[in-house]
């Protein structure tokens, strides 16, 4: 059985979340994320997706796109929230709602 913990969470400030803001890793290639993040450094996809600021072809598993990866900030300030929590999460497909915990 799986064991859920809560935790504090970590969250851009709120004047910059729209430029951190940013589709899930596994829905969109490379290309598509360095056109995205394309002008913005504090784009979450420089972490979930650092072989964007590389050549195009790049291999995504090389050690220096890890590197690059875990050296990101995006959020220069991040925010550490008070109090531990279990977050939710709620996808929206096709009008259809569904809720994770």
């Amino acid at each position: 059985m799986a064991k859920v913990k809560p935790f504090r969470g970590i969250r851009p400030p709120r004047e910059i979340v729209t430029e951190v803001a940013s589709r899930p890793y596994d829905v969109l290639n490379s290309e598509e994320a360095r056109t995205e993040a394309e002008g913005n450094p504090r784009s979450l996809y420089h972490i979930i997706k650092p072989e964007i600021d590389f050549a195009p072809g790049t291999d995504e598993h090389a050690p220096e796109v890890y590197d690059r990866a875990v050296a990101e900030e995006p959020f220069r300030t991040p925010c550490m929230e008070s109090n531990q929590a279990t977050y939710c999460l709620m996808l929206i497909a096709s009008g259809q709602v569904s809720m994770t915990q």
